[in-house]
């Protein structure tokens, strides 16, 4: 992990991926957590060279597939505005340097398919979101994004005693069996699209954003203190990593 195929993207893709996560999950945070602080000005990421849009990547079927929670599904961004929606279908009112710099302008006969699920754990993503899909023809390239297990960690915001996949609250020492669970389920995660695409892959696996901006406090939020809080999604990002 991760896994990747025979398709090899341009790294542009990476670059184009990260400034659409940070723009979704700086908006997110600050709407569900801060929503009296002004979270600054400034791009979200490096500037995206235009050259690199200005030829075809792939002149066949390619396959974009959204996976996961929220993050990939797109709440609380505004209509047309989720990074899915960037990458696949760009609103009009784009910002003037990304016009131009998404994946539509170099896969003409890329399918958008998002099938992200707001509030899904884990294993909604294994049981219900992966079972949807026959194998694409042997001519079909797939680009996998996944954004999961942010909600294993905050379900049920320290309403219920902390359990696997809704564990907010739990130590370390509790944590531990249900990181090694989340580890086999990514396993399944990015090895059931292998079979989906026959003719090759790459596959996105996107961590885990931190409600606390990385310093912990996230009972300033309304919520319980959750003491063990940054460890556990460190460990968690470091499985995705992994």
């Amino acid at each position: 992990m991760p896994h990747s195929l025979s398709f090899k993207p341009a790294r542009p893709l990476v670059v184009i991926f990260a400034i659409g996560i940070l723009v979704h999950g700086a908006s997110w945070i600050r709407h569900r957590y801060f929503p009296l602080h002004d979270i600054g000005e400034g791009p979200a990421g490096p500037p995206v060279a235009r050259e690199f849009f200005q030829r075809t990547w792939r002149d066949a079927p390619v396959v974009f597939l959204g996976l996961g929670d929220s993050v990939t599904a797109g709440y609380g961004s505004t209509r047309g505005h989720s990074f899915v929606q960037r990458l696949t279908a760009p609103p009009g009112d784009e910002f003037s340097n990304m016009m131009g710099r998404d994946l539509t302008s170099v896969f003409p006969r890329m399918t958008g398919l998002n099938k992200a699920i707001s509030g899904s754990t884990s294993s909604v993503v294994v049981r219900n979101e992966l079972i949807r899909f026959q194998p694409f023809t042997a001519d079909t390239v797939g680009i996998v994004v996944v954004s999961t297990g942010g909600n294993d960690l905050i379900h049920n915001y320290g309403q219920t005693p902390p359990q696997q996949e809704a564990m907010f609250g739990a130590s370390s020492d509790q944590a531990r069996p249900w990181l090694a669970d989340y580890g086999r389920r990514l396993d399944d995660i990015v090895t059931r699209p292998e079979g989906l695409f026959p003719g090759g892959a790459e596959i996105f696996m996107l961590s885990i954003f931190d409600p606390t901006d990385g310093i912990g406090d996230i009972d300033n939020a309304g919520l319980p203190a959750w003491p063990d809080g940054l460890t556990i999604l460190a460990a968690y990002n470091h499985e995705l990593a992994g």
